[in-house]
């Protein structure tokens, strides 16, 4: 593990003196804004939001300069499916409660996606693209971690929705390509046991009860795609043991949820009442919604002083921003993209996708990463989507098992 970590400060080093430096950079001051600075107002905060996402669009357009164009013409399904989506949420700056929150929001999004097909479409063998998945969310949870504590909470554990979904959508997929390989690779299997582990105690630092529930759930998932049907199967007998005994799920639910109580968990720590004055705000218009991201700011402060930033769920998140239509491309772009895995689940990296894809979806339920302010899990989002497209490009599976 210190070799590992030692190897996490090397790649770093060698990111500040490489070329890319200042994209790595800007993504770091973007990444602290969206995170850690107030957003309100049109200050300090949003110029710095606005200055580094320009200039990391700058940046990809000097390093990439077809970045846009590779991005909307030269992807497969679940790409260019969720850049679809995006675009739409741009367009629905036209209708929105505020347009140019709504424009800005979408816009970025749009970036995003763009830049990680631009990082991981850059090498071409599937060992470097899926270092560079990883170690991209690696730094991005780190970075979160010290600036967390160094800014805003002195303390060990803090709970911290981001770094924790980050945490598991990461876990999930080392789990998955632990338990799937079939190629005696040791180099491989130590660095995924290495971030499993990392993934592991940042779960436990940021006390997400959502992001801890997601994570056993990929875990689940990742047994059943590496074909370890026993293991799967004794963990579903025991579920279902569980379920039937209400004591246990209570015991079980307090150890995922830690910073949480019964009453807190069976409320939804308030978000039962959320989802139902945000739903009955979306059907006032179904059909397109109220513009991306907005839907949370037309109902006010649903709890006292405290802003809503997002629905913390994305499905009624994207259908009070977007409607019907904008959730219907939500759906097909999930589709898409768990085909497009579905079908090359035999090749390395793909049970790892299909792992951290069902831990999103899940977290998806308790967290609007996708529906409202982009954070990021958002961007490890679209870098799990980039992924799939960028292995089935690259060489090192092998061939007489996989037509």
């Amino acid at each position: 593990m210190i070799t590992y970590v030692k190897q996490i400060y090397s790649v770093f080093k060698s990111i500040l003196k490489s070329k890319y430096k200042w994209l790595a950079i800007f993504y770091l001051i973007w990444l602290y804004r969206i995170e850690f600075m107030p957003d309100t107002g049109e200050g300090f905060a949003k110029v710095v939001q606005v200055v580094s996402l320009f200039a990391i669009i700058l940046l990809l357009n000097k390093y990439g300069g077809n970045f846009v164009a590779k991005g909307f013409n030269n992807t497969n399904g679940g790409v260019k499916t969720v850049l679809i989506l995006y675009s739409f949420a741009v367009l629905s700056t036209i209708w929105a409660f505020l347009p140019q929150f709504a424009f800005f929001l979408s816009f970025q999004n749009v970036v995003m996606i763009l830049a990680m097909v631009w990082m991981l479409t850059l090498f071409n063998d599937l060992r470097s693209v899926e270092k560079t998945f990883i170690y991209f969310v690696v730094f991005t949870v780190l970075f979160e971690c010290i600036a967390l504590r160094v800014s805003m909470q002195h303390v060990l554990i803090a709970h911290f929705l981001p770094a924790g979904s980050c945490a598991a959508m990461l876990f999930s997929y080392c789990a998955g390509e632990y338990l799937a390989m079939k190629r005696k690779d040791e180099d491989r299997r130590k660095f995924l046991r290495n971030t499993m582990i990392l993934s592991v105690i940042m779960l436990f630092m940021h006390t997400s009860g959502g992001a801890n529930a997601s994570a056993a759930f990929g875990l689940a998932v990742a047994l059943w795609f590496s074909r370890h049907y026993f293991i799967a199967f004794v963990l579903t007998v025991i579920a279902l043991y569980i379920i039937v005994n209400p004591d246990l799920i209570n015991a079980i639910i307090l150890t995922l949820m830690p910073d949480k109580n019964i009453e807190q968990i069976e409320s939804g720590n308030g978000r039962q009442m959320m989802w139902e004055i945000l739903l009955d705000t979306a059907r006032q218009k179904p059909l397109l919604g109220w513009g991306f991201a907005c839907v949370e700011r037309t109902v006010g402060n649903i709890f006292g002083d405290q802003i809503l930033s997002d629905a913390h769920n994305n499905y009624i998140g994207m259908y009070g921003s977007l409607g019907i239509v904008g959730l219907l491309l939500y759906v097909i772009h999930y589709i898409s993209h768990l085909f497009f895995s579905l079908k090359r689940r035999l090749r390395p990296g793909y049970v790892g996708i299909l792992s951290a894809t069902a831990c999103g979806m899940l977290n998806g339920y308790s967290y609007g990463y996708m529906s409202g302010k982009t954070c990021s899990i958002t961007v490890a989002y679209f870098a799990l989507v980039a992924l799939a497209y960028s292995y089935s490009k690259v060489k090192f599976y092998d061939r007489a098992v996989v037509k």
